[in-house]
C-alpha cells in the first residue's frame, strides 16, 4: 500500500530531514508517475515545501534539491521573489532520445490530469517542442525539448517544470 503525500511531509517535518532515510525513500520511489504529478500540484501552494531536501543557496535564488523526479534524476525547486518551480532536465546525445523523452512526459502528465478541466497547448517552433498545461488556480505544466546551448559537443535535453517562477536573469 502506498503512503499519502502528506505521511512524507510528515516524517520529513519531524525528522528535519535534508535525506529521507531509506524506507521512505523506497516508498518515495515506489510512487507512480500521477502520484508524483498530484505531489506536486499539492505541494505548489507551499513552494514545494514537503518536497525539499538539501539546500543549494546563491545570491540569486535558493534552490533544493527534490525528492523526486519526473525527467532525469536531478530535480530542483528554485525559489526567486516571484514564486517557487519545480524543474527536472536530462541531456540526451541524439535528438530523437531528447523528443522521445518529450513525446513520454506529454502522455504521463496529460493521463495524470483531468483534461476536461487542463488544457493543454503544444507547439513546434524552430525545433523546440514545447508543450504546456494550464488550469484554473492551478501551477503552469511545461515540457520541453530542444537542443542545448554546448559548444563542444551538439546535445539536446528534456525538461519539466511546474510553476511559473523563473529565475532572475
Amino acid at each position: 500500500m502506498k503512503l499519502p503525500l502528506a505521511f512524507f511531509s510528515t516524517v520529513c517535518v519531524l525528522s528535519g530531514c535534508t535525506t529521507a532515510n531509506p524506507v521512505i525513500q523506497q516508498q518515495i520511489d515506489d510512487l507512480t508517475a500521477c502520484q508524483k504529478v498530484e505531489g506536486l500540484l499539492q505541494s505548489y501552494p507551499s513552494q514545494f515545501n514537503a518536497l525539499k531536501m538539501a539546500k543549494v543557496s546563491n545570491k540569486f535564488m535558493d534552490v533544493w534539491q527534490a525528492k523526486y523526479h519526473l525527467v532525469g534524476d536531478a530535480c530542483q525547486i528554485s525559489q526567486v521573489s516571484t514564486g517557487s518551480n519545480y524543474q527536472c532536465q536530462k541531456v540526451y546525445t541524439q535528438a530523437t532520445e531528447a523528443v522521445s523523452s518529450y513525446q513520454q512526459a506529454v502522455s504521463i502528465i496529460a493521463s495524470c490530469l483531468d483534461m476536461k478541466q487542463w488544457h493543454k497547448t503544444e507547439s513546434l517552433i524552430n525545433g523546440v517542442h514545447r508543450a504546456t498545461f494550464s488550469a484554473p488556480l492551478q501551477p503552469e505544466i511545461t515540457v520541453l525539448s530542444a537542443s542545448t546551448l554546448a559548444k563542444v559537443s551538439q546535445s539536446w535535453q528534456t525538461s519539466v517544470t511546474v510553476g511559473t517562477a523563473q529565475p532572475s536573469k
